[in-house]
């Protein structure tokens, strides 16, 4: 699972000194192995390539990482930056509802688009009387199931 982080300014966790010393270490390692194959292009070539990965991946989780000024408003958020598992909620949730619309739909002879409509109708008064309370503890609660039956 790849996870997206938002952090202020002030906040970025600090450069730990044992990961400062394993990067000094993995650097050192690499400077020998280019000593010891200098002049050896296949295994030349074979360090480059795994480096290479290595980097790649190294950018793509530094791409993860927002980092935005201390005195600025809180960052805008969407489901693009929401974990895989709470993607797959949303996910699952949507087709069942789609699925549950549609056979609806054929119970009462009526347009899929039709049984959406008065299904948002009845949503939005439900909706009035929901409070965030509510909402994060029900959200947890499927957080919960999710943690323990992923589908």
């Amino acid at each position: 699972m790849h996870n997206t982080f938002t952090y202020r300014h002030s906040d970025l966790p600090t450069f730990r000194p044992e990961i400062k010393a394993e990067i000094i270490a993995v650097g050192l390692h690499v400077d020998d192995l280019i000593l010891k194959s200098q002049g050896n292009y296949r295994e030349l070539e074979e360090l480059a390539e795994t480096l290479d990965n290595c980097l790649s991946t190294c950018e793509l989780n530094l791409k993860s990482i927002q980092i935005i000024p201390d005195n600025s408003l809180q960052p805008h958020i969407s489901m693009r930056d929401l974990p895989m598992e709470e993607k797959q909620i949303i996910f699952s949730t949507a087709l069942t509802s789609s699925i549950a619309i549609e056979a609806l739909a054929s119970v009462f002879g009526k347009s899929p688009q039709q049984i959406a409509s008065e299904l948002a109708e009845k949503t939005q008064e439900f909706s009035a009387t929901v409070t965030a309370g509510k909402i994060n503890a029900v959200i947890e609660e499927l957080l919960q199931v999710w943690r323990k039956e992923p589908s």
